[in-house]
């Protein structure tokens, strides 16, 4: 049954057994971390980019970043910064030795919520980072 993300380990455990997984978004929801307002990556997300390195290092996979973010602040700001966090995501697995022509970006801002903006959970849910698998 397809879903609309799969979770990292899924993904992997797809590969392994040898399934396709080209068209696939891997959902980093509670996963990737930035302040509010800001595209540094914190601390607490570095164990998951590191496992995905591995991952992209060890297989032919290629995968497209999209920064998403909520409906707080203007859209010019959010797609402004759902870049930045996109491409500060590119250059850390650049940085864990991903190669460069296995990462494509694309960012977002407000305009894909995956849920609703009204609440703190759904904003939560909608700051995010996806990898769609590109091949």
């Amino acid at each position: 049954e397809e879903k609309p993300f799969y979770t990292l380990e899924e993904i992997d455990e797809m590969m392994l057994q040898g399934v396709d997984v080209t068209g696939k978004t891997i959902g980093a929801v509670d996963a990737i971390y930035f302040d509010r307002g800001k595209s540094v990556i914190k601390r607490e997300s570095h164990e998951y980019l590191d496992r995905l390195a591995e991952i992209l290092r060890r297989t032919g996979v290629m995968v497209e970043v999209k920064g998403h973010t909520d409906n707080t602040g203007t859209e010019e700001f959010n797609m402004k910064i759902s870049r930045e966090r996109a491409l500060a995501v590119v250059e850390y697995l650049v940085g864990k030795g991903v190669s460069q022509e296995k990462l494509l970006h694309s960012y977002y801002g407000m305009s894909r919520p995956i849920e609703s903006n009204d609440t703190e959970s759904g904003r939560r849910v909608n700051r995010r980072v996806e990898f769609e698998i590109l091949k």
